[in-house]
């Protein structure tokens, strides 16, 4: 029932108009639409200048860690990396060893 009423009052609002005004009427939608569509097609092109403006501001809230615990993670790290080399090496040997002794026997 609202929609009815409300298409009453379009087209009489639309019959008061005359043409002229109709045609303004029309010709501002239209310019209206092409503004929204030029806005749109602008949107995704950022410059690359606020690109940097916001990387360096992303960069100014991290929390850097200290020289120490730079210090202690990378010698943690380099500790897991000679073990682990030493274990590959000890399973390489191991397996060479069977493997020799294996082929010894058949």
């Amino acid at each position: 029932m609202a929609q009815d009423i409300t298409g009453d009052a379009n087209s009489k609002k639309n019959k008061a108009l005359s043409p002229a005004e109709k045609a303004a009427e029309k010709q501002k939608k239209a310019n209206e639409e092409k503004s929204r569509q030029a806005q749109a097609q602008k949107k995704p092109k950022k410059s690359i200048r606020k690109f940097f403006r916001d990387t360096k501001s992303e960069f100014s809230k991290v929390v850097w860690p200290k020289r120490q615990q730079v210090v202690n993670s990378t010698i943690v790290v380099l500790i897991s990396i000679a073990g682990t080399g030493i274990l590959v090496f000890a399973l390489d040997t191991l397996f060479n060893f069977v493997l020799r002794i294996a082929l010894q026997m058949g």
